[in-house]
């Protein structure tokens, strides 16, 4: 059985830069530095996207709200990165 889903990138550094879908490859990122999680998401942002899930890809540098959205997240760790909240799926990215 094949499973067709629809994957749609957010970048976000302190604000929302781009939002397109995931065609396979990204070649180049708008952004970098001075990240804050909320903005991608806030309960307005989610309820326009409605995605079943969200996984942030970061070293976890940055604020983020309090109390977790109501939809799951994973937060995708860069080496040495940590968790900015105590919500949420913990994995790891790593080298090579």
């Amino acid at each position: 059985m094949r499973h067709v889903c629809e994957i749609t990138v957010v970048e976000c550094d302190c604000e929302i830069q781009r939002i397109y879908p995931f065609q396979g490859a990204i070649t180049a990122v708008r952004g970098r530095g001075g990240t804050d999680f909320r903005p991608p998401l806030e309960r307005e942002f989610l309820s326009q996207h409605r995605p079943d899930i969200v996984i942030i890809f970061t070293d976890g540098v940055g604020p983020a709200h309090a109390a977790p959205p109501p939809i799951p997240v994973v937060w995708c760790l860069t080496e040495g990165g940590q968790k900015p909240v105590s919500w949420g799926v913990e994995i790891r990215m790593h080298p090579g």
